[in-house]
């Protein structure tokens, strides 16, 4: 705390890849909740525990995503024992990428529509999870829309639907929406 920050962002040692599709098992968390009740904060107020987004989950699948919030929960939990204003969520996929729609397991049968549909409810889940944990959370995360540069101009939006399907982060506007809708 002597360098000239606000917080930190610090990651757990039980886990923080939350959308894995298994649930994890709490007492792996046992360090880390003990380590964060005894943190004790003098001048940094923003401190955030990161979580991460890479998965082969299924959008569609809901055990996939009770175990999901599950996760996140477990996480949340950590930042309110550590008296942190919230969670940094990183959409960028360190591995599978959950939000291709290209890429997605079901987009044979499945519209792009279909897939936002689910993405923002997943998003309302998610946002949901950490606040069960974290009433106050903010939600910090990286980038935002400015994947999407090129779709930000004027265009039909049938025309921007179709690109935006294409995109690498087809999804994660949905799912941003869905965190928005459910923020307190």
């Amino acid at each position: 705390e002597k360098r000239p920050f606000d917080g930190l962002i610090f990651k757990l040692h039980g886990g923080g890849r939350v959308f894995e599709p298994t649930p994890w098992d709490e007492a792996e968390f046992a360090k880390d909740y003990d380590d964060a009740r005894n943190i004790r904060w003098q001048t940094f107020t923003d401190n955030f525990v990161i979580m991460w987004a890479a998965s082969d989950q299924d959008w569609f699948n809901d055990q996939h995503w009770d175990a999901i919030t599950h996760n996140v929960r477990l996480v949340a939990k950590a930042a309110r024992l550590a008296r942190c204003v919230g969670v940094c969520f990183d959409a960028e996929p360190y591995g599978k990428n959950p939000w291709s729609y290209t890429q997605a397991a079901h987009n044979d049968t499945k519209t792009f529509a279909q897939y936002e549909a689910i993405a923002h409810r997943r998003g309302v889940q998610f946002a949901t999870a950490v606040q069960q944990e974290l009433p106050e959370a903010r939600i910090l995360t990286f980038f935002q829309m400015s994947y999407f540069a090129t779709l930000l101009v004027p265009m039909a939006p049938q025309d921007r639907a179709a690109k935006l399907s294409q995109e690498h982060y087809a999804l994660l506007p949905a799912f941003l929406n869905g965190m928005l809708d459910a923020a307190g």
